[in-house]
């Protein structure tokens, strides 16, 4: 599997390393070091250390026509120095366990 960073600037050394360790997140996978997301047959990563600020949201779905339904799914925008990477969930517990993982991050390299 080749993973590759977000951005130029942020590649890692022994990120494949860092994604067997890493646990699944729905379809992510939260390293100690990284954040993995799907990109076709590869993944890419984006680096904690990158990861600015994150924030809650929540996305919308809508479905039916004859018989509108919506529902209001968790959502996180990580804030890095070069844009604002979306992550689409379906439970709250995974929001919160990137949350931590980023929190935890921070603690360690302070």
């Amino acid at each position: 599997m080749k993973l590759t960073p977000m951005f130029e600037d942020a590649a890692m050394e022994n990120a494949a390393e860092d994604y067997q360790s890493a646990r699944r997140a729905e379809q992510y996978r939260i390293g100690k070091r990284a954040i993995y997301f799907p990109a076709g047959l590869k993944k890419q990563y984006l680096p904690l250390d990158a990861i600015e600020r994150a924030d809650r949201s929540e996305r919308i779905i809508r479905a039916g026509k004859c018989v509108p339904v919506e529902e209001r799914r968790p959502a996180l925008l990580l804030h890095t120095a070069h844009t604002v990477v979306p992550m689409a969930l379906e439970r709250e517990e995974s929001a919160d366990a990137v949350l931590a993982a980023i929190e935890n991050h921070r603690k360690e390299t302070e």
